[in-house]
Order: C-alpha cells, then sequence, then structure tokens
C-alpha cells in the first residue's frame, strides 16, 4: 500500500478542462466587453489617466494595475479580461484537483463564472472585484500546490504567486484587513500541506495578524514616498453616518454642531439606512457637512469625540442605527436586493458606452430575472460561510480542509466588519465573502485524496 509520501501528482490539467475553462473565459469577456463602469470606476479610470489627483479614497495600488493595463490596451476591456482571467485561472486549478477525486464535479466548477452573481460583478472596474478575483485565485493555486507535496520547487513557486494575488488583493481593497489573516492562515496551511497542531495553528494565526497590518503600514509608507497622495479622512464620513443615525433614533441632535429644528428635521429626513450619500448630496444635506465644516469640527480629533459622545448617551439609538444599516445591507426583510445588478457603463467624458450586443442583452435579462432572488442577497451567503465553518473544522481531514474553514471564516469576518462600519448596502460588498463561500463549498463537496490514490 502506498502512503501520503509515496504520492507524487505532476503539475498539469486535463486538456478538456483547460478548453472548457477558455470558453467559459472567452463567452464571458465577449458578453462583457468592454467591460462595466459606475461612477466610482470613472473616477479611478480619471486617475490611472492623471485627469484627477491620487486619493486613499481609492488605493494606488489598484490605479497603478490601470494604468499598466491600459498602457498595454487602452481599455476598459483591459481590466475586464485581467477579472475574467484571473478568476478563470483560479477555477481551472481547483477544478483539476477537484477533477482527480471526484470527475463531474471539477467539469462543473468553470461553469460557476456563469451563476448570476458571478457574471454579475466580474466585468465591472470596481476595487471589490479585483479584492474578490484575486483572493479566489490566492486560494484555489495554493490547493492546487497542495495537492502536489512532494515536488516542492513548483509547489513554493505557485505559493509564491498565490502570496502576491493575496497582497494585492489586500492592498487593492483596505477594509479586507479585517479578513486576511484568516485568509493567510488558510494559504500557510496549504503551503504546509499538513495539519498543524492546535498550538501552530494559533502562532500562524498571529503571524498572519501581524503580517496583514504590516503589509498595510509598509506598503503605505512606500507609496507615501512614491506618490502624492491626497489624504482624506474617510472615517469622517462614518462617523457624521453614525451621528445621523443616533439623531434619527433617538430624537435629540447628536451632531457635532447646532441646528434649527427644521433643518434638523430636513436631517433626519435625509437619513437612509441604504447609504450616506445624501449627506454629499448638494440638493438635499449638503448643508450638514458645511456646518460641521464651518465649525472647524473637523479637526483636533472632534469628530471621534462626538462620536463618543453620541453612543454613551444614547446606546440603543447606535444599536438601532447599526443593525438597520447592517440589515438592509444583508436585505433581511426586504422585497428587492440593492444594486446586484450593473447594466452598463455611466455617462462619462471620454465617450465610453456599452454597445450593449445581444450576447451581452441576453445575459442581462438572465440576471435581471433572477436579481431579487435569494442568493443575490448578501446575508444567504454570510449564512453559507458560518455553516461551511464547523462542516470543514469537524472534519479533520487535512490541510486542504482546514484552509477551506479559514477561507470561510475570512468570509464571514469580512461581512461582519459592515455591521460597524458599513455606511451603503450595495451587493458589492459581499463579493469576497461569495467567492470564499463558492470556495469552501468546492472543498466540503471535494472527498479527502485517499492514500491508496496512485499519480494520475
Amino acid at each position: 500500500m502506498h502512503t501520503d509520501k509515496d504520492i507524487a501528482r505532476p503539475y498539469y490539467v486535463s486538456f478538456p478542462l483547460a478548453l472548457l475553462v477558455g470558453g467559459c473565459f472567452l463567452t464571458a469577456f465577449l458578453a462583457l466587453n468592454p467591460g462595466l463602469m459606475s461612477y466610482d470606476s470613472i473616477q479611478t479610470w480619471h486617475m490611472s489617466d492623471g485627469t484627477a489627483p491620487l486619493t486613499n479614497a481609492h488605493p494606488v495600488v489598484y490605479i497603478v494595475l490601470l494604468q499598466a493595463l491600459r498602457w498595454l490596451w487602452d481599455s476598459p476591456a483591459a481590466m475586464v479580461m485581467f477579472n475574467i482571467g484571473v478568476f478563470s485561472l483560479g477555477s481551472l486549478l481547483l477544478a483539476e484537483t477537484v477533477r482527480r477525486r471526484r470527475p463531474w464535479l471539477g467539469y462543473l466548477l468553470p461553469l460557476v463564472l456563469f451563476l448570476p452573481f458571478i457574471l454579475n460583478f466580474i466585468g465591472v472596474l470596481w476595487k471589490d472585484t479585483a479584492l474578490a478575483v484575486c483572493w479566489w485565485a490566492a486560494a484555489c493555486i495554493a490547493v492546487y500546490a497542495c495537492d502536489n507535496p512532494l515536488q516542492r520547487k513548483g509547489r513554493h513557486i505557485l505559493m509564491a504567486l498565490a502570496y502576491a494575488f493575496f497582497v494585492y488583493g489586500l492592498l487593492a481593497r483596505h477594509n479586507a484587513v479585517t479578513a486576511a489573516p484568516f485568509v493567510l492562515s488558510g494559504l500557510v496551511l496549504l503551503h504546509l500541506a499538513k495539519p498543524p497542531s492546535v498550538k501552530k495553528m494559533l502562532v500562524i494565526f498571529l503571524l498572519s495578524c501581524v503580517a496583514s497590518l504590516g503589509t498595510l503600514k509598509v506598503s503605505g509608507a512606500i507609496i507615501d514616498q512614491v506618490y502624492e497622495v491626497k489624504k482624506i479622512d474617510m472615517l469622517n464620513d462614518l462617523i457624521l453616518y453614525d451621528l445621523a443615525g443616533v439623531t434619527k433614533y433617538s430624537g435629540t441632535n447628536a451632531f457635532g454642531v447646532e441646528f434649527t429644528d427644521q433643518e434638523l428635521q430636513q436631517a433626519r429626513q435625509c437619513y437612509l439606512p441604504t447609504d450616506w450619500n445624501w449627506y454629499a448630496h448638494p440638493d438635499k444635506c449638503l448643508f450638514v457637512m458645511n456646518r460641521h465644516a464651518d465649525a472647524g469640527w473637523y479637526t483636533n480629533g472632534q469628530p471621534l469625540r462626538s462620536w463618543m459622545r453620541a453612543v454613551s448617551h444614547h446606546p440603543l439609538a447606535y444599536a438601532e442605527h447599526r443593525l438597520t444599516v447592517f440589515a438592509s445591507f444583508l436585505r433581511i426583510g426586504t422585497e428587492s436586493s440593492y444594486w446586484a445588478r450593473y447594466p452598463g457603463i455611466d455617462q462619462n467624458n471620454y465617450g465610453i458606452t456599452h454597445p450593449q450586443q445581444p450576447l451581452f442583452q441576453a445575459f442581462q435579462q438572465y440576471i435581471s430575472a433572477v436579481e431579487d432572488a435569494f442568493f443575490m442577497r448578501p446575508w444567504f451567503w454570510l449564512l453559507l460561510n458560518i455553516i461551511a465553518i464547523p462542516v470543514l473544522l469537524r472534519r479533520h481531514a487535512g490541510a486542504m480542509h482546514l484552509a477551506a474553514g479559514a477561507i470561510a471564516l475570512g468570509g464571514t469576518t469580512y461581512i461582519m466588519t459592515y455591521l460597524v462600519f458599513g455606511i451603503a448596502s450595495d451587493f458589492r460588498y459581499a463579493y469576497w465573502a461569495i467567492m470564499a463561500a463558492v470556495f469552501s463549498w468546492a472543498m466540503i463537496a471535494t472527498p479527502q485524496r485517499k492514500k491508496q490514490d496512485d499519480a494520475g
């Protein structure tokens, strides 16, 4: 009988599987070309050609990638090709790993690209998309490397690529730092290719926390030296939104400045659990932000002091506001999803429009038919990740299932972050959690490699 150490799996993928993934890639690209662009996408496009200043609202590494891709092909289609290509690379390697154990499932996995909750967003030029596809690829590459434990040089090269995708995803979406230690721990477990002791797992997690935070800090310092980045204190937007929520639910003025009764009533009417943007809308409640700015409220730590005072004086109102916003994001108890489908390209001064070709229209109709379904709501993906964690951790089957449990923890943590920090209900904020859930459940459906397996 062979042992695990007798089994060396060559680094290859089956030719029919490669053809299937290539066909899926090409179909998705032709349908979405030249991509979908929202207001945020157009902002980053301006930054990439220098017509708008760099700000920390859009991480510089994302802008640098846009610039590099535009140098190769000056079209949004270059980023769409990157998104679909990175996703397809990960899908190919995961599908090959699964195919060795469960062939029918391996050949089904590439078709995940055409499920509406993935096809819906993969063509949009968003940082959320870059994070999702890069961390998906990192996890899939690491699983494939873990399945080839004896080919050390090749495995280390693959793991270096997985870590590179992980780092880029982290730097492209900074709030992912809350999930990063779990994802990085999963990658390390797959690199080790065997389950460590509980004590070693704890050390791995603690080092992953340090590495994730350190990566953000060091990269930030380097970027500040190389690029001129305008600093925007985005925490102030969250604080102002929280103060508006406390004002709404406490019936008192929790803002940092005084308002007349009529102004306060208008400010309450501008409060929406779906997003905070009406407080930046010139025709709605921009006067709230302007009044705070005129009073010098944004200096000397006043926002944080106002927040602490409001929360300590009205903890129930704050809790009601946070839970209401989080429920809106999860789309619990609502008839429809929120921004679960993007239809094209927003108006812009580049003259870029979407041609709305027949294949794209067919996919749009397909997504539109299910855009309010349960799987187009973040609560469903949060639940899938939560359920996957005990299922995977109870198996004690090996590094692959333990790592998948860590990935599911990363998906759970990422969504739960919005309980405290969420200021909008866009479906795109759940994209990484979707990838984490799909990955984790693919691992659940994949049996552990048997010792008597041969190399084929």
